[in-house]
């Protein structure tokens, strides 16, 4: 019988009722067709993952019920008539993805079911779902209140979709910093102790914390669960302060790891928490800055599983010291990485294999056995979860033990539909560096850059627009059925991108040299013809953003793109007038660009800013 990576002809008749339901639920993503004459499936359970094909049965041996579906995936890939047998395990006890559900944007349902369906393929075993305040708790209607929420009976759902495909479902939740939403209520603001941290010893702060540990528990199966704690730098600093005057931060830190600790141990809870805090107190820096006191070590709950994030470096001997470092702890150490999602529209694949690569070759040799792959959507979320999809396979490829890229690179594009390399071209809205490892973020801030202020003109070199320009002609030439939306969203930005990056820069020369003729020129070539391609992006953008994501959240693009629409607008009719003699000067114009990088970079090697308020305007937004 003939293996077709087109349609993949399957006989269910031997495989239990759940791994059926399981294959129906992804017969899209593997163009299954299900009939009699197929090939016969076999499901065993066993010490070591391993296929095995021969007259027409093809038979998965499973350690653990996600690596069915990675088998089928295998075999899916091989595209091959003969028998062959395959065995591979996985380095890991754990590999999740953890995907953020608070900053705006928070999936649908069905993206959830998908990403799940794509992660039981790869050989995922576990999803995280980050959830700040994206969630019910009884009784608190304030509590992600015009967020996008996820209701008890989506939860509930994910959760027992995921059980199907062999999937655990761990909640990622916050239990001392980064509850920046809630901060604006009322009702929640008198145990806020200073921005986003909850005020420890409060009887409220432990009472909302334990109705969050209640909400979890109904809607999850599992008993691990993420309770942050990252990032609360200023603990102690703020009402805190006021009520009992000061206190070293790290004992205050242990007392409210103690409490929250109790908590979780009541609703049969196992917890990890990110371990920063540790190191930041104790050296002042995140990572790398020493060692946390033994003393310190030795009060942390045994019970806690501290995990260790790094994101950006691609050099081993980085990560190698600080899980080093991590292991004098007596708690068990998860390493978090991540696929680079979180500096605007588009990804950084590229960078994210380097970092893959180099961060699980650490975590092989020094034997740590759990990793999360987390996907970030800081200020905004508007890079998509699915862009991602190269550097969340490779990463699942190397946790198997593959390194050979070109086997890769085939079982990616059988999948998927389209080469690896192929889809990494959205990564281009990001690469105007003569560095690829250069992460820098022009797809977003060369897109809000005001164009008579012009915050940052001074990272901006010649021959943008040609490059942006060159990147929308091959960004067009990809075509891909299932993910085709999103190299078309690319495409419109870069189109935006070809007429905007360059434009304050040029603006500003044609006034300086008082070339009306040149300002009528631009006006006629960019402004005009940018606020068209700016209508183009933004719909491609929208439709985007409701295909993976709940309408909640979209509120800030509207008002992002719709100012910067207007913006042009404006500067455009400032132009218009100044050209014709009613406006005498132009302000914003009249004022010399100050280098932004202030000498510490080259003037134009880009930058890395994500922050929209910083980015727009150089006023209080």
């Amino acid at each position: 019988m003939s293996i077709s990576t087109s349609v993949l002809k399957i006989n269910t008749d031997c495989l239990e009722k759940g791994f059926v339901s399981g294959l129906i639920t992804v017969k899209d993503i593997f163009n299954l067709s299900f009939t009699i004459d197929g090939i016969k499936i076999i499901a065993v359970q066993g010490e070591r993952f391993c296929i095995d094909y021969s007259l027409e049965t093809l038979t998965i041996t499973y350690t653990r019920r996600n690596e069915f579906f990675r088998g089928i995936m295998i075999f899916y890939a091989q595209n091959k008539q003969n028998d062959f047998h395959y065995e591979q395990n996985s380095y890991l006890d754990s590999l999740a993805i953890m995907v953020d559900n608070s900053r705006n944007a928070v999936l649908t349902l069905e993206s959830v079911k998908l990403l799940l369906g794509y992660m039981a393929a790869f050989g995922y075993n576990q999803l995280q779902l980050y959830l700040e305040d994206t969630y019910e708790i009884e009784n608190e209607p304030y509590f992600g209140y015009g967020r996008g929420r996820y209701t008890v009976n989506e939860l509930k759902e994910i959760d027992d979709y995921a059980d199907m495909l062999g999937i655990e479902v761990v909640p990622c939740i916050q239990t001392l910093a980064h509850f920046n939403a809630i901060t604006r209520w009322r009702t929640y603001s008198e145990f806020i102790d200073t921005q986003d941290i909850l005020l420890v010893d409060d009887p409220k702060t432990y009472q909302l914390i334990e109705k969050i540990f209640l909400a979890m528990r109904k809607c999850f199966r599992s008993s691990k669960i993420n309770i942050g704690m990252d990032e609360a730098h200023m603990i102690g600093s703020g009402k805190f302060l006021d009520r009992h005057g000061y206190e070293n931060r790290s004992k205050i830190m242990q007392r409210h790891l103690e409490h929250v600790v109790e908590l979780a141990k009541k609703y049969d809870y196992q917890p990890m928490m990110w371990s920063d805090m540790f190191f930041k107190l104790a050296t002042g820096g995140y990572y790398n800055e020493g060692d946390v006191p033994k003393e310190i070590r030795d009060k942390i709950p045994p019970e806690i599983s501290l995990v260790y994030w790094q994101y950006y470096r691609t050099d081993q001997e980085i990560y190698d010291t600080m899980i080093q470092k991590h292991l004098k702890f007596d708690n068990k150490t998860i390493f978090a990485g991540g696929v680079l999602s979180w500096m605007g529209f588009c990804p950084f694949n590229q960078i994210s294999l380097k970092t893959a690569q180099a961060s699980l070759d650490s975590c092989f040799e020094n034997g740590i056995k759990d990793v999360i792959v987390t996907v970030w959507g800081d200020n905004g979320a508007e890079c998509p979860v699915f862009s991602l999809l190269p550097a969340l396979f490779f990463t699942a490829e190397k946790s198997y033990g593959n390194q050979d890229m070109k086997l890769i690179n085939q079982r990616f594009q059988s999948l998927i539909g389209i080469s690896l390399k192929d889809f990494m071209t959205l990564d281009l809205p990001n690469l105007i560096s003569n560095n690829p490892d250069d992460l820098i973020n022009p797809c977003k801030y060369l897109l809000y850059n005001d164009p008579f202020i012009g915050l940052l003109d001074s990272t901006i070199k010649k021959g943008l627009s040609s490059l942006y320009k060159d990147y929308s002609k091959k960004l067009a030439d990809i075509k891909n059925e299932k993910f085709d939306y999103l190299f078309k969203t690319a495409k419109s930005l870069c189109d935006v991108l070809e007429l905007k990056a360059e434009l304050g820069v040029l603006t500003r020369k044609a006034y300086k040299e008082n070339n009306k003729e040149m300002l009528q020129s631009l006006l006629d070539d960019r402004y005009y013809p940018l606020l068209q391609k700016l209508e183009v992006f933004y719909q491609d953008f929208k439709k985007q953003w409701m295909k993976f994501n709940k309408p909640h959240g979209f509120d800030v693009q509207d008002i992002r793109l719709g100012g910067l629409k207007q913006r042009v607008i404006s500067c455009a009719d400032r132009l218009k007038g100044y050209i014709q003699g009613d406006i005498k000067k132009i302000d914003e114009l009249e004022e010399e660009i100050l280098d932004y990088h202030e000498g510490y970079k080259p003037k134009d090697s880009g930058c890395r800013l994500n922050n929209y308020i910083l980015n727009a305007t150089a006023n209080v937004l």
